[in-house]
């Protein structure tokens, strides 16, 4: 999925476990406030490193809420409202993802991480 800059309509595709491809377009229907508007669902929660000069870095937490309507995700890709964009693919079980990401007017760098679980020391 990929949406518009001010978030109101986005457009992506999906794949059937046969092959088949699935267009999917929408329109924002309203806006919720997290944490009260995400009906408890608790997010993705990844420990994240930067790939550049050679080298991982050690890069903030990133944060993933996405309704999968109980599928496995096994990518996301994204454009933000400053452009800035990224993709990432997911290990089994979303234990980890490995992807990039792409600040506006900058090349794009190696960007991984593992899954924070409940109970895990904060880092």
């Amino acid at each position: 999925m990929s949406f518009q800059s001010a978030m109101g309509d986005f457009h992506g595709y999906r794949r059937d476990p046969h092959g088949g491809l699935a267009e999917f377009r929408g329109r924002l229907a309203g806006r919720w406030a997290y944490p009260d508007g995400v009906g408890g669902a608790a997010p993705g929660r990844f420990r994240t490193e930067e790939g550049w000069g050679g080298r991982w870095h050690t890069s903030g937490e990133l944060r993933l809420l996405v309704d999968d309507g109980g599928a496995p995700v096994e990518r996301v890709t994204w454009r933000d409202q400053r452009e800035n964009s990224g993709s990432v693919a997911f290990e089994p079980g979303a234990a980890g993802f490995l992807g990039y990401y792409q600040r506006v007017n900058e090349g794009p760098i190696g960007y991984r991480g593992i899954a924070v679980r409940d109970g895990d020391p904060e880092k």
